[in-house]
């Protein structure tokens, strides 16, 4: 979601960044599904509840760990005002 009042279907961008790609190795993809806006999961997409659920099940622990901005795993790409992720921009 980005912000209250606009839904963005994220989907078409991953599908047409996957295409674009010059790297074919990512067979899966993980995809929350948010209720606002679901998309169709196809080929090689995975729900992250249900894959959640089912490494859960095993007695694994699979939650997000939540880091600060400055953490070095951490990465936020720009809306394309620098066309670079927020880590690699100059200060």
């Amino acid at each position: 979601m980005e912000g209250a009042a606009k839904k963005v279907a994220y989907k078409p961008l991953i599908d047409g960044a996957l295409a674009q790609s010059r790297v074919r190795s990512v067979q899966k993809v993980v995809m929350l599904q948010r209720p606002e806006g679901p998309a169709p999961l196809t080929e090689g997409y995975l729900d992250w509840d249900v894959e959640m659920a089912r490494i859960r099940s095993k007695g694994l622990q699979a939650d997000p760990e939540w880091v600060e901005s400055s953490h070095p795993q951490y990465c936020l790409y720009t809306s394309g005002t620098t066309s670079l992720p927020v880590s690699a921009t100059p200060s």
